[in-house]
């Protein structure tokens, strides 16, 4: 585990260690096979936050930005995300004492495919990674301005996603009718969270 660059390291990256509530990104790679042509390999950088850790301090749960806490598992338990990539290649953690969290969650959610959808997309470099989440360091103070973004964005999102369950409850034209209805309030969210980071960067 290693702590990414151009973050302010923390004590407890120093020691090696993860907190519950730092920011986390897992780097992972890729092989695409393909019957003609060359076989492509490439690395992904996902971004999350910690939610379980071992006791030597390695990432042992988290849950990816644009993915909530959802209160109880279908066992009662406490929602801890998912299990740590068994196929990482590494972890890079920050400490949420010196990164904003809620924004940086916000920033890497809003990064999508280009497809349309408004899903989160994972990166391809850490310096890309480096580069859109600079500005939740906890320096300065526009960090505030999209801390208080960020948590805006989660609430749009968690008011939104009772539609999607609603959408999945139909078929034909009445579920394409919900389910429309559900992606532009997230594409609304998300367009309101990229007006205020560009304010913020501006």
């Amino acid at each position: 585990m290693t702590t990414v660059q151009d973050l302010p390291p923390a004590p407890a990256q120093a020691a090696n260690m993860a907190k519950r509530g730092d920011l986390v990104v897992f780097e992972q790679r890729h092989h695409d096979f393909v019957l003609q042509g060359e076989s492509r390999e490439y690395d992904t950088f996902t971004v999350g936050v910690v939610t379980s850790v071992t006791r030597d301090g390695q990432v042992k749960m988290w849950r990816r930005a644009g993915n909530f806490d959802q209160g109880k598992d279908w066992r009662g338990q406490p929602d801890r995300g998912e299990a740590a990539p068994a196929r990482m290649v590494r972890s890079y953690v920050s400490s949420s004492t010196d990164i904003n969290v809620a924004g940086a969650l916000a920033t890497a959610g809003c990064h999508v495919w280009p497809s349309g959808h408004e899903s989160p997309m994972p990166f391809e470099s850490l310096a890309e990674v480096r580069d859109w989440l600079k500005p939740h360091r906890k320096a300065g103070w526009k960090w505030n301005l999209l801390r208080d973004a960020g948590e805006a964005w989660e609430a749009a999102h968690r008011k939104a996603a009772p539609m999607l369950t609603e959408a999945l409850r139909h078929q034909g034209e009445e579920f394409m009718v919900r389910s429309a209805a559900y992606g532009a309030a997230i594409l609304a969210a998300n367009d309101a969270y990229r007006a205020a980071y560009a304010e913020a960067i501006s």
